[in-house]
C-alpha cells in the first residue's frame, strides 16, 4: 500500500472513529435532555401540590421511577486471574481516542459501546485500552517506533487487543496483567 492509499485509509478510520463518537455523545445528551424534562414536570407537579403531604409522597414515588435498578458495576477486566477476552483492534482504538478525547474523564458505557461494533466486549475493550495507557506512561521508551506525536501507531492495537492478559479485579498485585516482554515481541513483529 502506497503512501497516499495508507494516509486514505487512516483518514477515513479516524471519520468513522469521529462520527462514532459524535453519535455517542449526541445520545447522552439526548438522554440527559429527557431525564431534566422528567425532572422539570416533576418540580412542576410538586409545585400545583396544596399539602406536604402530597408533596412528600411525590418525591417519593419520583425517588422509585428515578432510582437506578440495582447493578453489579461492570467488571472492567473480569475477575482476578480469568482470561481477559481478545477484542477488535478498531474498537479499542476507538474506545482509547474516546479516553484521548475527553482527557480521561469519566466516560459512560454507554458510550463506549455506541463507538464499538455491535456485539463488541466493551469491559474487555476498555480494560485492555487502559493497558496501552499505562504502558504509554511506563513503558514510554520501547513503545518509541510507535508514538507520534501522542498518537499510537495501529500496531500497538493490534498487538494490545490479542496479547493474552488476565483480569486484575480488586486485588493488589505486582507488575502489569500480561507478559510485557512478550507484547514487545510480537509488535516488533508486526
Amino acid at each position: 500500500m502506497d503512501e497516499a492509499n495508507r494516509q486514505k485509509a487512516q483518514d477515513d478510520q479516524y471519520t468513522r472513529n469521529l462520527e462514532a463518537l459524535v453519535k455517542a455523545r449526541t445520545e447522552q445528551l439526548r438522554v440527559v435532555v429527557s431525564q431534566n424534562e422528567q425532572y422539570w414536570g416533576l418540580l412542576t407537579q410538586i409545585q400545583s401540590m396544596e399539602s406536604l403531604e402530597q408533596v412528600r409522597e411525590a418525591v417519593h414515588a419520583a425517588i422509585r421511577k428515578f432510582a437506578a435498578a440495582e447493578t453489579q458495576p461492570p467488571k472492567f477486566g473480569g475477575e482476578a486471574g480469568e482470561s481477559v477476552p481478545e477484542v477488535d483492534p478498531d474498537d479499542l482504538k476507538a474506545i482509547w481516542r474516546i479516553g484521548e478525547e475527553t482527557q480521561a474523564k469519566a466516560v459512560s458505557i454507554e458510550l463506549m459501546k455506541q463507538a464499538c461494533k455491535p456485539g463488541a466486549n466493551v469491559e474487555a475493550t476498555w480494560y485492555r485500552s487502559s493497558v496501552i495507557s499505562i504502558l504509554t506512561h511506563v513503558a514510554q521508551q520501547q513503545l518509541a517506533p510507535w508514538l507520534r506525536e501522542g498518537q499510537v501507531a495501529d500496531p500497538v492495537f493490534r498487538t494490545a487487543a490479542s496479547i493474552p492478559m488476565k483480569g486484575v479485579g480488586s486485588e493488589v498485585r505486582q507488575g502489569l496483567p500480561f507478559d510485557v516482554e512478550d507484547f514487545l515481541r510480537r509488535l516488533s513483529e508486526r
